[in-house]
């Protein structure tokens, strides 16, 4: 739990706050919350992994694996101890994806991250990722703010980059050291995972399969943190061509009302009472954006101070083309758009593009935003 840091009330009558403060006193006879429950309990029960039957061995292990009341271990260790429960090595891969997707632990199969398998992702993962991520600075809707020790430290040594990190979301790589002082045996695998998740971009850089999602990390000096970008001014949300520059325009829909599929057409009212915005889906749009552009631009390199990227809006360039994506919190929906025509079979694409599941959204959004922008 994040430490006070600041006693007493700050100038505007605040000080900052160690928790955030819910109501929970209803309990399980809240309506949202048993609405919530099943809906996991459903999700849960559909999924093949939850009906697999699996060796005593493999349980064997996993309270193994338990009792060392680790945060993480190396896959060495993991092997060693699968091992002595009897578990086959052609069943040790198997046996940490099944954990994986039953939540029991983390663990990628992928290059760098191969070799960690974590346990506890809160104190390995959150807690570091949280340094960064966490809120810096107050704001004129919410005066809370998350100032620990570390932060002092780092913005007294490094005072101009510690800024551009809390007020434009750009985190130069030296400052690592000093945030993640007590996590550098790990900073290698956290940065990554940073990435993948979409918590930070790698600025100037280059992946080399664009259907892939994995993400490439090589060393960077800048990084992109969406969630600390600052909101957008009233010139970009009203104009962003000129007058005689036509534009086309798409929305993207989001609710969890199924009677929403049904309708041809979705008044404002409709997204009013039921539309839904997952909370951080633009956030992790605007990364998948921003790394795009760098693929695909010949000049690869992203003027950030150009002050186009914003928390709720975004400006870029696909070539000659530009187009803005901005944040319609009140109609819980996300806006595109595209400078000049764009063909209808494109257009009729995002009509047609269904997806059950967000993290599959997560992965292909991107793509398709992109398809919207080819002229013919």
């Amino acid at each position: 739990m994040y430490q006070c840091v600041f006693i007493g009330a700050g100038s505007n009558g605040t000080c900052a706050l160690c928790f955030f403060p819910i109501d929970n006193t209803l309990s399980r006879d809240d309506p949202v919350m048993k609405s919530v429950m099943t809906t996991i309990e459903s999700s849960i029960n559909d999924a093949d992994y939850t009906h697999q039957l699996v060796p005593l061995s493999w349980m064997k292990t996993l309270d193994e694996v338990t009792n060392l009341m680790k945060s993480s271990i190396t896959i060495q260790e993991y092997s060693s101890i699968t091992s002595s429960c009897k578990v086959s090595c052609s069943d040790e891969l198997d046996l940490l994806r099944y954990f994986h997707e039953m939540g029991y632990l983390m663990w990628h199969d992928q290059p760098v991250l191969r070799d960690v398998i974590i346990l506890d992702p809160i104190e390995f993962f959150v807690k570091p990722a949280a340094l960064i991520i966490c809120k810096h600075i107050e704001d004129g809707n919410d005066p809370t703010m998350h100032f620990l020790p570390v932060h002092s430290k780092c913005k007294k040594l490094q005072f101009n980059k510690f800024n551009d990190l809390t007020t434009k979301g750009i985190m130069n790589s030296s400052l690592l050291p000093i945030l993640w002082e007590e996590f550098k045996e790990h900073s290698a695998i956290l940065l990554h995972l940073m990435c993948r998740y979409g918590l930070l971009v790698p600025l100037l850089y280059n992946t080399t399969d664009e259907s892939s999602d994995v993400v490439a990390v090589p060393p960077s000096e800048k990084y992109l943190v969406p969630s600390l970008l600052s909101s957008s001014s009233n010139q970009y949300k009203e104009q962003w061509l000129d007058d005689e520059t036509s534009y086309q325009t798409c929305y993207f829909v989001f609710s969890s009302c199924e009677d929403m599929k049904a309708k041809c057409i979705i008044q404002s009212s409709d997204l009013r009472s039921d539309g839904f915005l997952p909370n951080g889906l633009f956030e992790r749009l605007i990364g998948k954006v921003v790394g795009w552009c760098q693929f695909t631009s010949k000049d690869v390199q992203i003027d950030i101070d150009m002050n186009l990227l914003f928390k709720d809006l975004v400006i870029l360039s696909y070539g000659r083309q530009r187009f803005r994506l901005s944040l319609q919190q009140e109609l819980s929906s996300i806006r595109l758009d595209v400078q000049g025509m764009v063909r209808l079979s494109y257009m009729c694409c995002i009509r047609d593009y269904k997806v059950n599941r967000y993290n599959l959204l997560m992965c292909n959004c991107c793509r398709i935003l992109w398809r919207f922008m080819i002229v013919y």
